[in-house]
């Protein structure tokens, strides 16, 4: 009856895509196009309902404070914008502007805006009216007539209402995603599951949701969610594969205590320091989730170290930078908070399931883009065959007959088909990609006949040839960046049949690449891969210190009295140590500039420093005079 329009973007139906386009929830020429497509005309026509995605989305909000009014999200003009571009009913979800106090706010402004602009544009009321005479029409055949009790569900029916758990439960395994390492190298970083005397630490991103302004926060995500799933699954009454006494859940606001105020919250730092395992699981960033993530990987890797750190993303998976994703183990993406998907979250991290999804949206942390990866895989061997007519189904009792092969005359159109293209993730490559197929001449005199461009539908193009010409002829196809394809080989002969064979290139001979030469990594001897100094550092440090102090001092003492000289070089000297220190704490987020720049930023840092004391010194003499 309904169907949802995700905010999403479709190169098929909306050309090259670019920063400012807009998501087909919002995109009327767009949507337009898709719901004129045979498979979705006749439902659309019948009744079907077009519901739009979340507006509330922190994506919408982005994007249309990206796209214009200064910099702020407009919920009128983004419920406007879905609307108008054919969507039915508009799903607002937790919909807030800045200047509004709740949600509730922000609705009541956008139906009054819809209220007034129904009463002063002629065009949008008769939107309105036509999306309300397909919804009433909808309830209608749904109810027969509109009688309260047959809107209402019984009370003995709501226990059964949206109990498909193991639908979802399908779904979730087939979206699980591996997002890094790459599923080759899983194995190597994470060579078993936890064992039964491991100790495993859960962080979650808890998260509570209300159904109405009075009702009370029900959790969607508990803190010990991922706990609770381990020992339904893995626990005393499942195997005992593990114990409770080994497990701890805390929750982000916890590690954010813990941060500010460590000696406070001791009781965190004792469970992360005897853990085995610590698993993070973050839902979206609304709420600095991925910055404090973040934070606690930088300032306190002690407590990590030696440990298997794993990443859950039940929302979107591309929050994180690589600087961060490089300090996981693995990290994978779950998309949901449904309990399927944590029990799905639960199996991976046990290693039960392989992740077999991929993402839907591109990565930049991993160098996952979505276009790229859904561009014909260049390592495949695209099929090529002859375009012929379905053979009719006989009785099954009677012996198939094989195939016949067709035969061509001068002047016949000969037609030809690809098999299914693949991209990147194996799957079918979107309708509308473009396919070049040629027919060539062999042998002396040889070149290009004709070439003609073909689009895909469900991952298979079509092209027709006329055969004008003697010889031996071949035809090939590509759709970059797969250029190797099957060879269809047409021996046209003067007598006036054509003999049709079909030629597979070997394929592991054409792009064998050759083999490059590792290249061993070397390790920075002043300066540790989290970006604090090393030893060598600091004796460089120290050295600069004492020699610039001790120079400064014995410069000083030959123009001017000892006391003074003495102050710069107090300065000069404290200046170089505090410096020094800020670095070997890594204050102010400093590590990640530090790793960049090595042994040089340490000296930067030091003679600034020192630079500043001298500074303070001088201050300080010339007080005292």
């Amino acid at each position: 009856m309904g169907c949802l329009v995700s905010h999403i973007r479709y190169q098929g139906f909306q050309g090259n895509i670019r920063a400012t386009t807009r998501p087909i929830s919002f995109d009327s020429q767009a949507l337009n196009q898709i719901i004129t497509l045979p498979q979705f005309a006749t439902w659309y026509n019948e009744g079907g309902l077009l519901i739009s995605d979340n507006l509330g989305a922190v994506s919408v909000k982005e994007f249309y404070a990206s796209a214009g009014s200064g910099g702020q999200f407009s919920a009128r003009t983004a419920a406007r914008d879905a609307f108008l571009a054919g969507n039915d009913m508009l799903y607002l979800g937790n919909i807030k502007v800045d200047d509004a106090p709740d949600t509730y706010t922000t609705t009541v402004r956008v139906l009054d805006f819809f209220a007034q602009k129904y009463r002063e544009d002629t065009a949008f009321a008769q939107r309105v009216d036509s999306s309300v005479a397909r919804i009433l029409t909808a309830k209608l055949g749904l109810y027969q007539t509109f009688i309260l009790t047959n809107v209402i569900t019984a009370e003995l029916n709501v226990a059964e209402f949206g109990d498909e758990s193991e639908v979802t439960f399908t779904v979730a395994q087939n979206s699980a995603t591996l997002i890094t390492p790459d599923l080759q190298d899983l194995a190597s970083v994470l060579p078993q599951p936890p064992q039964p005397n491991d100790r495993i630490v859960f962080i979650t991103d808890s998260v509570t949701v209300k159904q109405c302004v009075e009702c009370s926060p029900q959790p969607q995500l508990a803190t010990d969610a991922l706990e609770s799933a381990i020992l339904q699954l893995y626990g005393p009454q499942s195997g005992n594969q593990v114990e409770e006494f080994r497990l701890s859940s805390y929750s982000l606001e916890n590690l954010q205590a813990f941060l500010d105020m460590p000696d406070d919250n001791q009781f965190v730092a004792d469970d992360l320091t005897v853990a085995d395992w610590v698993v993070l699981s973050v839902t979206d960033v609304s709420k600095g989730q991925t910055a404090l993530v973040s934070r606690f990987l930088r300032e306190r890797p002690d407590l990590l170290l030696n440990k298997n750190i794993i990443l859950f993303s039940f929302g979107a998976p591309y929050y994180f930078d690589t600087t961060t994703l490089s300090k996981f183990t693995a990290y994978y993406a779950l998309y949901s908070k449904q309990p399927q998907f944590i029990d799905v979250a639960v199996r991976l991290l046990f290693q039960e399931l392989t992740p077999i999804g991929a993402s839907p949206v591109s990565v930049s942390a991993v160098n996952y883009d979505l276009i790229a990866i859904m561009a014909p895989d260049s390592t495949q061997v695209i099929p090529l065959s002859l375009d012929l007519p379905p053979v009719p189904i006989t009785d099954n009792t009677i012996t198939p007959e094989p195939t016949p092969i067709p035969l061509f005359q001068i002047g016949d159109t000969i037609a030809i088909r690809t098999g299914v293209i693949h991209d990147g993730n194996g799957n079918p490559v979107p309708d509308g990609t473009v396919v070049q197929f040629s027919m060539t001449l062999t042998g002396e005199g040889g070149g290009i006949l004709q070439q003609v461009e073909s689009n895909t539908t469900q991952g298979i193009a079509r092209a027709s040839f006329g055969l004008d010409r003697l010889g031996l002829l071949e035809i090939r196809v590509a759709s970059e960046p797969a250029v190797i394809s099957e060879v269809l080989q047409l021996d046209v002969s003067q007598s006036g049949g054509v003999a049709v064979t079909v030629l597979t290139p070997e394929l592991t001979q054409s792009i064998e690449s050759t083999p490059q030469a590792e290249i061993e990594e070397v390790e920075d001897p002043y300066i540790s891969s989290d970006g604090f100094p090393r030893f060598a550092a600091w004796l460089v440090a120290m050295f600069m210190i004492v020699m610039i102090a001790g120079l400064v001092f014995f410069v000083a003492t030959q123009f001017i009295q000892r006391s003074p000289a003495l102050r710069w070089s107090l300065g000069i000297l404290l200046g170089g140590l505090l410096a020094y220190n800020s670095l070997a704490l890594g204050l102010f987020g400093i590590s990640d500039w530090l790793i960049n720049r090595g042994i040089i930023g340490v000296t930067m840092v030091t003679f600034t420093g020192q630079a500043l004391g001298f500074l303070a010194g001088w201050l300080w003499s010339r007080a005292k005079r």
